[in-house]
């Protein structure tokens, strides 16, 4: 059983992503994927976004590991990053 998700992890998250660390916020956001309430896949969803607009390809290589872990609509949301496909 994973321990749950604290409001810790997600201003840690928020930390390193504002810190510009992605290495670290794509390890953390790996252990958020499990998170189960809205509130915080939400949250990542919003973090993924911003992650994804600083580093599109790491964004896409998080959600082709991550797609079947994260609800549909987290995956959704964190995609809207990424370049539309030509």
């Amino acid at each position: 059983m994973t321990r749950p998700v604290t409001a810790a992890d997600l201003a840690t998250a928020r930390a390193l992503l504002d810190e510009g660390d992605l290495d670290a916020f794509f390890h953390l956001a790996d252990t958020l994927a499990d998170a189960t309430g809205d509130d915080v896949q939400s949250a990542l969803a919003a973090m993924l976004r911003v992650a994804g607009g600083a580093d599109p390809e790491a964004l896409s290589v998080f959600l082709a590991a991550n797609a079947f872990r994260l609800p549909r609509t987290t995956v959704a949301e964190a995609a809207r990053a990424l370049p539309e496909a030509s």
